[in-house]
């Protein structure tokens, strides 16, 4: 917008999508996937930590969910290999999509440190690479 326009009192015209709502979605498309991640470790740790003994007694006792979590552990290893794919795939999308998402952001942080040279392909890879770590 140029000084002319902005003395007239015209509004600037948005060139693209507000930057708040462009940000919005990835952060929940994030946190979707984080939680999707934390449901499947908890299923894996509540599998591997269960007292076996326990839960068999219960279902001889007639408790119709004890029954069901005895035919699921009776073969645990699909059941594991299930949850360690869905996990490896929650966490593999939810990487994919920060870094998709947030490596301009940080490109442009990196930028910013006097220091750092002035190659783009060496900041969105450390960017990349910083979003991956965390």
């Amino acid at each position: 917008m140029t000084l002319l326009k902005r003395l007239k009192g015209e509004r600037p015209i948005m060139d693209g999508p507000d930057p708040a709502t462009s940000i919005l979605m990835p952060i929940l498309m994030l946190f979707l996937l984080i939680l999707v991640n934390a449901f499947f470790a908890m299923s894996e740790i509540a599998i591997v930590t269960l007292n076996n003994n326990k839960i068999a007694r219960m279902a001889e006792d007639g408790d119709k969910k004890a029954r069901q979590v005895v035919k699921l552990t009776a073969n645990s290893s699909h059941f594991l290999s299930t949850i360690q794919i869905g996990i490896t795939l929650a966490g593999f999308l939810a990487s994919a999509s920060a870094s998709r998402a947030f490596v301009d952001r940080l490109a442009d942080l990196i930028n910013k440190i006097p220091f750092v040279g002035s190659s783009d392909s060496w900041k969105r890879v450390v960017s990349g690479f910083s979003l991956v770590a965390i």
